[in-house]
């Protein structure tokens, strides 16, 4: 009633708004029963449904998608290519690390046998201990070998210097210097001692008599300076 709602605390004027509209549904009145709304007329349009919703946004969203998987695709290139780019540049650094090492390697090695030689050339005349045989003999022994070319002969002791006991090779006209062989490392064995690598040159002074074999440690160059040395005392002297 009226009067329960203003017990309630609500205003008249309020109550009787709250009456008149319970006595207008009462009454069916159809601005508050009509099951059909006024927006289509108003909208001009039908109302959307969830089916025409979804019609309605679903080439936006399409669109949206085709733009995200473009640009995704886009950053994939682009990733792809700085990878491809960095690959490269990482693999052109390396390369020039490995020519540097390469050159330093080279360099060093160069330097190395250039060293070599020239102790080689010393102790071509000074003396030095090189492998040695005989043609007739099997294994190599360490002996002091050095060139004279005032008397012009190949010399070699049991010692570590000139001094002692010594044999030698005349270096005339008729004898023969081989070019060198390389020979590689041997192991020990009951016939000698170990040997590295080395090139073998065989001075053969008449036909039938033992050959002199000298083991020359090092590269060509080495082997080549005893050569020449020796073929250079060979040659008779102009008259």
């Amino acid at each position: 009633s009226k009067q329960s709602m203003m017990d309630m605390g609500m205003p008249e004027w309020q109550v009787d708004g709250v009456i008149e509209l319970y006595k207008m549904v009462a009454s069916v009145e159809p601005c508050l029963t009509s099951p059909v709304s006024d927006l289509p007329a108003i909208l001009n349009r039908e109302l959307a449904t969830p089916a025409s919703l979804a019609a309605y946004v679903a080439p936006g969203l399409k669109a949206i998608k085709q733009a995200a998987e473009y640009e995704a695709a886009v950053a994939a290139a682009e990733a792809a290519e700085k990878m491809e780019t960095m690959k490269l540049a990482a693999s052109e650094a390396e390369s020039a690390i490995k020519a540097a090492e390469k050159a330093k390697a080279e360099k060093a090695a160069a330097e190395k046998a250039a060293a070599r030689l020239k102790a080689t050339r010393v102790a071509i005349n000074a003396g030095g201990l090189v492998l040695k045989k005989m043609g007739n003999e099997a294994a190599f022994k360490a002996r002091y070998v050095w060139v004279d070319e005032d008397k012009k002969t190949v010399n070699w002791s049991k010692g570590e210097t000139k001094e002692g006991p010594f044999k030698s090779i005349t270096l005339a006209p008729g004898v023969v210097i081989s070019a060198p062989t390389f020979n590689a490392a041997k192991a020990a064995s009951m016939f000698g001692a170990a040997e590295p690598d080395g090139y073998i040159i065989t001075v053969t002074e008449a036909p039938g008599k033992p050959s002199l074999d000298l083991k020359i440690e090092g590269g060509t160059a080495d082997a080549n300076a005893w050569v020449t040395a020796m073929q250079l005392l060979c040659v008779p002297k102009a008259k």
